[in-house]
């Protein structure tokens, strides 16, 4: 009896066993995949960041796909940074034929565990140039300062993972520009594969280093999961692009001083959200604008409310930056970086402090005294001039009207009676529409 149950027992164990291989064996591989097809942006940022914790969360390898002519220096070094820390490997790859990874693309390249290209792309042409959201323009930077540090970045992004740290530093210092057969030979690159099934096929097996600790790479036959991020992720990769956030600052700065100028709340309202905007393309935390957006929008409709009679634009841009607000997520934590350094942040505080607070403290003052002039009560009525006494401004006829000052105020006067002088008194006695009918004092 017992040997019975000892072999039944034997079998079932086997049976389970080979149930469990046959499970193991038909599991799926998966592959997340993200497309970066655009300027790199705090939303890319965002993006990549997502992908990211969807791939760890898999236990799986993030492709992403490269086609940029470059962005941000702020918001790569935070993809980087997240490339190096990350606990599943970061395939970078270069694609379709014809597509450039351009600058910030050639740093994401170097930064991830295995980097790859089409046929007949390109990558290089990294060093920085100053971007003026005034003009649009932009200029090569040459302060050494800024060279050397950018330098320094790639070559230790280059040897992070035993890269071609020379040919990196040429990329800054030289512009210089490379097909995928180029950068295979200087070993920049590992791979060269037409189509992403090949590249995939090809790295099946092959084990590299992450954050974690060695990390096998299955890709064979994936289940590739296409991560395309949501609208908050769309939204600020929109209002960081450069073009959209030059166009914003100048649009908003003279809607801004058009509002103050002209003692109109509703255009200095609109210029200061298309303001709080641009400054998500000038390298401002999306949690600072969203904040920003959040208390400027609270503020707007309370003057609405209270102090403008009616509902009109001003309360209508509060509630935009209420809803826009509330988008942009402005509670999620992340940790603190510098991501310029200390005294350029210093000098653009210093430089936005001394532009906006002047401007804004026109705008109140400008806001206020509309405020106070819409309700202020006039202290006389026309009917409430009879007999009083006024000084003729001008010459003032039976058949020519002039200004009479009574109360301290012009008035456009006639009289029935002879000529009246500039300088001579007279006695207002009643009134034509707006127009006062005087007589010569006696």
């Amino acid at each position: 009896m017992l040997q019975r149950l000892t072999i039944v027992l034997i079998t079932l164990l086997t049976l389970t066993g080979l149930i469990g291989l046959s499970h193991a064996s038909t599991a799926q591989n998966v592959v997340v995949q993200v497309e970066v097809t655009d300027v790199i942006t705090e939303g890319t940022y965002n993006l990549l960041k997502g992908g990211l914790e969807l791939a760890e969360a898999n236990s799986a390898p993030l492709l992403v796909l490269l086609n940029t002519p470059g962005g941000s220096l702020d918001a790569t070094r935070k993809i980087t940074e997240a490339f190096l820390n990350a606990k599943v490997p970061v395939i970078a790859y270069v694609h379709p034929r014809g597509a450039t990874a351009w600058s910030a693309g050639t740093f994401l390249l170097l930064a991830s565990h295995v980097a790859a290209m089409s046929p007949n792309t390109v990558i290089g042409s990294c060093q920085p140039v100053a971007y003026n959201p005034t003009t649009g323009g932009s200029e090569p930077v040459t302060e050494p300062k800024i060279i050397n540090a950018v330098v320094k970045n790639i070559e230790e992004l280059a040897k992070a993972h035993g890269r071609n740290s020379t040919t990196a530093k040429l990329f800054v210092t030289e512009n210089l520009n490379l097909g995928p057969e180029e950068a295979l030979k200087l070993h920049v690159i590992e791979y060269v594969a037409s189509s992403v099934e090949e590249l995939l096929a090809t790295l099946n097996g092959i084990t590299v280093k992450t954050a974690s600790g060695s990390f096998e790479i299955k890709t064979l036959n994936p289940r590739i999961i296409r991560h395309e991020g949501g609208f908050t992720e769309a939204l600020i990769s929109f209002f960081s692009n450069p073009l959209i956030a030059s166009i914003l600052f100048i649009v908003g700065l003279y809607a801004l001083i058009f509002g103050a100028a002209y003692a109109n709340p509703a255009p200095a309202s609109v210029g200061a959200f298309m303001l709080l905007l641009s400054m998500l393309g000038m390298g401002f935390k999306v949690n600072v604008v969203a904040i920003a957006l959040l208390a400027l929008g609270i503020v707007l409709i309370l003057v609405e409310v209270f102090l403008i009679p009616g509902f009109g634009a001003v309360g209508a841009t509060g509630i935009a930056m209420l809803i826009l607000g509330a988008l942009l997520n402005p509670f999620r934590v992340t940790p603190e970086h510098w991501l310029i350094y200390v005294d350029w942040y210093q000098i653009l505080l210093l430089a936005s402090i001394s532009i906006t607070l002047p401007l804004a403290g026109f705008t109140v003052f400008a806001i206020y005294k509309v405020i106070k002039a819409r309700r202020m009560k006039p202290k006389l009525y026309i009917s409430g001039l009879e007999g009083r006494v006024a000084e003729a401004v001008d010459e003032i006829t039976t058949d020519k009207e002039g200004f009479v000052i009574c109360e301290g105020e012009y008035w456009r006067a006639k009289t029935e009676e002879g000529v009246i002088k500039p300088g001579e008194k007279v006695i207002v006695t009643g009134k034509e529409g707006v127009v006062l009918k005087v007589k010569r004092k006696a």
